[in-house]
C-alpha cells in the first residue's frame, strides 16, 4: 500500500502531473498501465514516446525491455517470463518498475541520456570476419570512450562553475568596470590639465621614483615592524625560559625526585587546563571572527557610495566625542574653591581607595607566606618522618651533614624573610592607622567647615557629583572607544574590500578561461555527437540492409523448400499411378479382371458422386433457413428472459405485499404464471 501511495503522489508530482488517486489508479486496465510506464519512459527520452494500442505489444515488450536494460534495470525472474509479464500488463511487475524508476528519477535521467549513447550493439561474430564491420566497430567503441571523456570533463565543469558565487562574482565585476571607468576618466583628466607642463617626462619619471622609494620605505618599516615584534616576543619567550630554569633549578636543589614530579605534574596540569580553557576560548573567538569574515565575503560588496557613508558617519562621531571632551575639560577647570574643594575629597578618597587595595594586597601576601610556611613545615615534618636511620660511618654521614647545612641554611634564610615581611607588615598597620586617624581629622574638619560656611552636607554631595562625573567620564571613555572600534572596523571592511576584490580579479580571469574552455567543450561534444549520431545512422542503415537480404534469403529458401516438397508429393503421386496401371495390365494379360475393377471403380466413384450431389442440395437448404432460424433463437432467447423478468418482477411484488399487510396478494392484479416443471 505504501509504495502504492508514493507511485501516485509522484505521478500526480511535476513533472507529471497526472491527478490521479489511488482508487482510479488500481481501476486501470493493463494498456492504460502500460501507457503510464510509458508515459514515464517518455520523460527520460523523448525517443520512448508512443501510444500503446496503435503498437505492436510484441515490439512494445522487446522496446521497454530493451530500455529498462539500459536503465540497469535488475529483475530475478526469468528475461523471457519478464517480457510477457510486460507484454500483458501484469500489474504487480509494473508497480514495481514503476516504483524502482520514481525513487531515482533523477540519477535514472542522466542515465537514460548517457546511456543512449554508451549501449552495446549486438554484432554476431560471424559478422566480424569484414574488416569494415570491425573498422567501423572499432571507431564506435572509439567514439564511445571519447564521449565518456568529454562527459565527465563537462560534469566536473558543471560542479566547479556551481560553486563559485556568480552573483558576487557579477556584481564584483560591475564594481571593477564602474572603477576601471572612474580611473580611465580622472586619468584622462590629469593628463589633459598636465599636457602644458614643461618637462614633464622628467617630473614623471623623478614622480614615479618618489612613489616606488616611499612604497619600499613603507615595506621596509613594516618589516622593520613586524622584525621587532618577533624579537620582543623572543625576548620575553627566552625570560620565562631562563625564569622557568632558574626556578626549577633552585627548586631542584631543596626538593626530592617525588616532589619535583608531583610539581612536574602539577605543570603539566597547569598546561592542560590552559589548552582545554584559555586555548579553545581563543579558539572560539578567532571561529567567530572567521565566520563573521565569511559573513562579510559572501554579502555583498560595499560601493564608494557606502564607503563615504560610513566615512562620514566615523567623522561626525568623532566630532561629537572631541566636543564633549572639551566640555568636560571646561567643566573641570571651572568653578573656583568649590572646584578645589571637590579636587582635594576626590585625591583623598582616592588616595583611601589606593591605600585599601595595597592593604588588602599586603593581606593577600602574608597570607600567601602564612600558606608557604606552613606547607614548608609541613614538607619538613614529612621528610623528619620518612628520614632513614642515620649511618655515621664514612661518605654517608659527611652527605646527610651537608644536606644538614644546606637545609639550615634555607630554614635561615626563609626565617629571615619572614622577619622582614613580618616588620613590613607592621609598618604597614602603622600606616594604615595613621591613614585612618587622618582621614577622621579631615572628615571632621570637613564638616566643621560645611556648619561655619552653612553648606553641610557638601562633601558626600560633592562625593555623589564626583562619581557621577567619573560615571560619565567612563561612559565617555567606553564612547570614545567605541567610535575608535567602528572606526577600526570600518577600514578593516574598506580594507578587507580591496583586498576581496584583488583576490576576485584572477577568479575572474580563471572563471572567464573556464567559460571559454567550457564553450570549447561543448562545441567539441556537439562535433562527437553530430559523428555519433552519423555513425550510428550508418550503421543502422546498414544492419537494415543486411536484414533485408536476409529476410529476401530466408523467403528464397522457403519457397525452394516448398517446390520441393510439391514435387516430390507430385514423383510420390506419379509413382503409385504408375505402380497401379502396372497392376491393371499385367492383371488384364493373366486373367482379364482388370475390367471388372475399372467397372467397380466407375459405379463407386458415380455412388459417391450422388451422395455429394445430395449433401450439398442439404447444404443449400441449411444456408437458406440458417438466418431465420438464427433470428427465431434470437427471439427465444429474449422472450425467455422477458419471462424470467416478470416472474422475478411478480415474486418481488408478493413478498412486498406480504410483508406490507400480510395479505396473500393484491386483488385485481394481472398475474402471467409459468408452470415450473
Amino acid at each position: 500500500m505504501a509504495d502504492t501511495s508514493f507511485i501516485v503522489d509522484s505521478l500526480n508530482s511535476p513533472p507529471f502531473d497526472f491527478n490521479l488517486t489511488l482508487i482510479t489508479f488500481d481501476e486501470k486496465r493493463p494498456t492504460e498501465l502500460l501507457q503510464v510506464l510509458n508515459d514515464v519512459f517518455a520523460h527520460l527520452n523523448s525517443d520512448q514516446k508512443r501510444v500503446i494500442r496503435d503498437e505492436d505489444p510484441e515490439e512494445m515488450s522487446v522496446r521497454m525491455t530493451e530500455f529498462l536494460r539500459i536503465l540497469n534495470f535488475k529483475h530475478t525472474i526469468d528475461p523471457e517470463d519478464f517480457r510477457m509479464r510486460i507484454k500483458s500488463g501484469d500489474k504487480g511487475t509494473i508497480y514495481h518498475i514503476l516504483h524502482w524508476m520514481l525513487q531515482r528519477l533523477p540519477d535514472l535521467e542522466k542515465r537514460a541520456y548517457v546511456g543512449k549513447f554508451l549501449v552495446q550493439i549486438p554484432v554476431p561474430e560471424d559478422m566480424f570476419a569484414e574488416e569494415t564491420i570491425q573498422e567501423t566497430y572499432q571507431q564506435y567503441m572509439e567514439l564511445q570512450k571519447d564521449f565518456k571523456s568529454s562527459h565527465k570533463n563537462w560534469e566536473k565543469m558543471k560542479k566547479t562553475s556551481t560553486n563559485i558565487p556568480t552573483n558576487d562574482l557579477k556584481n564584483a565585476v560591475a564594481s571593477a568596470e564602474d572603477e576601471k571607468k572612474q580611473l580611465v576618466a580622472k586619468i584622462q583628466k590629469i593628463k589633459a590639465s598636465l599636457e602644458g607642463v614643461p618637462n614633464f617626462a622628467e617630473l614623471y619619471s623623478v614622480t614615479s621614483a618618489l612613489r616606488k622609494e616611499q612604497e619600499q620605505e613603507l615595506r621596509l618599516a613594516d618589516q622593520y615592524m613586524q622584525q621587532k615584534q618577533m624579537l620582543e616576543s623572543l625576548d620575553s619567550k627566552l625570560d620565562r625560559a631562563s625564569q622557568q630554569l632558574q626556578s626549577l633549578r633552585a627548586g631542584g636543589d631543596n626538593m626530592d625526585p617525588s616532589a619535583i614530579l608531583t610539581k612536574m605534574n602539577e605543570d603539566v596540569e597547569n598546561s592542560k587546563n590552559i589548552i582545554s580553557n584559555d586555548l579553545s576560548k581563543q579558539i572560539e573567538s578567532k571561529q567567530e571572527h572567521l565566520h563573521g569574515l565569511r559573513e562579510i565575503v559572501s554579502s555583498q560588496p560595499a560601493s564608494d557610495m557606502d564607503i563615504s557613508r560610513f566615512q562620514a558617519q566615523v567623522t561626525s562621531l568623532q566630532n561629537e566625542v572631541r566636543e564633549i571632551r572639551a566640555k568636560n575639560e571646561e567643566a573641570a577647570m571651572g568653578g573656583g574653591g568649590v572646584a578645589m574643594a571637590r579636587q582635594q575629597a576626590a585625591r583623598i578618597q582616592q588616595l583611601k581607595e589606593e591605600k585599601k587595595g595595597e592593604l588588602n594586597e599586603l593581606n593577600a601576601e602574608i597570607a600567601a607566606i602564612d600558606r608557604q610556611i606552613q606547607a614548608k613545615q609541613q614538607e619538613i615534618q614529612k621528610a623528619r618522618g620518612n628520614m632513614p636511620q642515620l649511618d655515621t660511618s664514612g661518605d654517608a654521614f659527611k652527605t646527610y651533614t651537608n644536606s644538614l647545612r644546606q637545609t639550615s641554611a634555607v630554614y635561615k634564610q626563609k626565617k629571615a624573610e619572614l622577619g622582614e615581611l613580618k616588620s613590613e607588615w607592621g609598618v604597614l598597620q602603622q600606616t594604615l592607622q595613621i591613614l585612618q586617624s587622618r582621614h577622621s581629622d579631615l572628615k571632621n574638619f570637613m564638616d566643621e567647615m560645611e556648619k561655619k560656611k552653612g553648606i553641610t552636607g557638601y562633601t558626600n554631595t560633592n562625593q555623589k557629583i564626583v562619581e557621577v562625573s567619573k560615571g560619565k567620564a567612563q561612559l565617555d571613555e567606553m564612547k570614545g572607544k567605541a567610535l575608535e572600534e567602528v572606526s577600526y572596523i570600518v577600514q578593516a571592511i574598506a580594507s578587507e574590500i580591496k583586498e576581496k576584490k584583488a583576490k576576485l580579479a584572477p577568479q575572474i580571469k580563471e572563471l572567464r578561461a573556464l567559460q571559454q574552455k567550457a564553450r570549447d567543450l561543448e562545441a567539441d561534444y556537439k562535433e562527437k555527437k553530430n559523428q555519433y549520431t552519423s555513425m550510428k545512422l550508418a550503421l543502422e542503415s546498414e544492419q537494415s540492409r543486411l536484414a533485408d537480404e536476409v529476410r529476401t534469403l530466408q523467403s528464397k529458401c522457403s519457397e525452394e523448400e516448398a517446390a520441393y516438397h510439391t514435387l516430390r508429393t507430385q514423383i510420390n503421386h506419379l509413382q503409385l499411378v504408375w505402380e497401379r496401371a502396372y497392376a491393371t495390365a499385367r492383371a488384364a494379360a493373366e486373367g482379364g479382371t482388370g475390367e471388372n475393377k475399372r467397372e467397380k471403380y466407375k459405379a463407386y466413384i458415380g455412388s459417391q458422386e450422388k451422395e455429394a450431389k445430395k449433401l450439398r442440395e442439404q447444404q443449400k437448404k441449411v444456408k437458406e433457413s440458417h438466418e431465420p432460424n438464427v433470428k427465431q433463437q434470437i427471439m427465444l432467447r429474449d422472450l425467455r428472459k422477458l419471462v424470467d423478468a416478470k416472474l422475478r418482477v411478480a415474486k418481488e411484488m408478493q413478498n412486498q405485499s406480504r410483508i406490507g399487510n400480510g395479505l396473500s396478494g393484491p386483488g385485481g392484479l394481472n398475474t402471467f404464471t409459468i408452470d415450473e416443471e
